[in-house]
């Protein structure tokens, strides 16, 4: 069994994030919150609901950076035109005028971050990653 993966997986989350944080600060955004902006480009009109279920984030938190950027004119929180119950989230021009740049940031990190290993081990490492990623679930948690 690997040993210490929550240990290196910190070190790593760690070092991404403080670059990330140093280059999106610069547009007015962070690294906790400038990946909504990228999601909601993939996925305009995305329910609020929806898309704090698809970030594996606390929802308190999500709505407090959703409302953060509404205010800030990243994104547009809209109701439903079908049900009145249900907010959908877009991008604002603002939002959308920054997402090359965004995707320029994130390609130099990404290229930082595996700069210590070959093409074919940081493709095995993206590909491992997000598999263990997205197979981690938080019904597996168990007492010790």
């Amino acid at each position: 069994m690997v040993k210490e993966v929550d240990k290196y997986a910190s070190i790593f989350n760690n070092k991404v994030r403080q670059e990330l944080n140093y280059h999106c600060e610069q547009l007015g955004l962070s690294e906790s919150n400038y990946f909504y902006l990228k999601f909601l480009a993939e996925t305009p009109g995305i329910s609020q609901n929806y898309f704090i279920d698809s970030l594996h984030r606390e929802q308190s938190v999500v709505t407090r950076q959703i409302n953060r950027l509404v205010q800030d004119g990243w994104i547009d929180k809209k109701i439903s035109a079908t049900d009145h119950r249900r907010s959908e989230l877009y991008l604002t021009e603002k939002g959308q005028g920054v997402l090359k740049k965004l995707d320029a940031i994130t390609a130099l990190v990404d290229e930082h971050a595996l700069a210590g290993l070959t093409s074919t081990e940081a493709e095995t490492f993206a590909h491992l990653l997000k598999k263990a990623a997205l197979s981690y679930s938080v019904e597996k948690y168990t007492d010790l």
